[in-house]
Formats: C-alpha cells, sequence, structure tokens
C-alpha cells in the first residue's frame, strides 16, 4: 500500500459521511481535509497525543518499548482534561514537551507522592463548592 492511499480512503469516507448527514458540497470543499486536521489537533487529548507521537518519532535515541502507543493515548486523554498526571519516568519529557507545545497547564509527576501533596494543596487553596440553587 502507498503512503497516499489511507489519505484518499480517509477523503473518500469524509465525503460519504458529509453527503450522508447532508452536509453541502461547498462546506465539505470550503473545510476541506485541512480543516478536520486542524480540528483534530484542537482536541486538547487528540493534540497532546499528536504532539507525545510526534517528539517521540523525531527522537532518534527513542527505544519503543511494548506498552508505549497505548501509555501515550492514556496519558494524552488524561493530562488532556485533568489537573495532575502521574507516569513513568520515559513518557515524563514527551508529555511535558507536548503539553507546553500546546499550552496546556498540567502538572506531570512521576512519584505519587508528589501528587499527593499537588492535590492536597489544591483541595486547600480552590474555593468552596457552591450551592445549586433549587
Amino acid at each position: 500500500m502507498g503512503s497516499a492511499e489511507p489519505a484518499v480512503q480517509q477523503r473518500h469516507e469524509l465525503a460519504e459521511e458529509a453527503a450522508a448527514a447532508e452536509v453541502p458540497k461547498e462546506l465539505v470543499r470550503e473545510w476541506g481535509f485541512k480543516g478536520l486536521v486542524r480540528a483534530l489537533g484542537g482536541s486538547p487529548a487528540l493534540g497532546l497525543f499528536r504532539e507525545m507521537l510526534h517528539s517521540r518519532h523525531l527522537n532518534k535515541g527513542t527505544t519503543w518499548r511494548t506498552n508505549d502507543l497505548t501509555d501515550m493515548v492514556y496519558l494524552s486523554c488524561a493530562a488532556g482534561y485533568a489537573d495532575f498526571v502521574l507516569c513513568e519516568k520515559h513518557m515524563r519529557d514527551p508529555l511535558q514537551h507536548g503539553l507546553r507545545r500546546t499550552g496546556l497547564p498540567i502538572r506531570v509527576d512521576r512519584r505519587l507522592a508528589d501528587v499527593v501533596v499537588a492535590i492536597e494543596a489544591a483541595l486547600v487553596t480552590s474555593p468552596a463548592p457552591v450551592t445549586p440553587v433549587t
């Protein structure tokens, strides 16, 4: 399979789904495939996953382990929407690099004790929960 085939297949699938959803052709052309890529990149978890994968792929010294890709999926989901993330040493640098590039202000730690202290401090300093009006 050539490198262009997946992109062509994705374009066909996008066109089919847009037609099924009755999205006007002009809008699909205007938005296009690059619009899809930008929209996915704007999602915190997906944007972070892309950055982590890019960072690890470009690092010639990276030794891939069996579960690295799975770890990257779960870590990017956690870091995309959580306030604190705990991860292994070899995933911390790509995760922090991705967080810097995406502008997400998430705390990343390698030790459970550090995360516990940070969470306790955040709970002490956070405002009291608002009681809903009934």
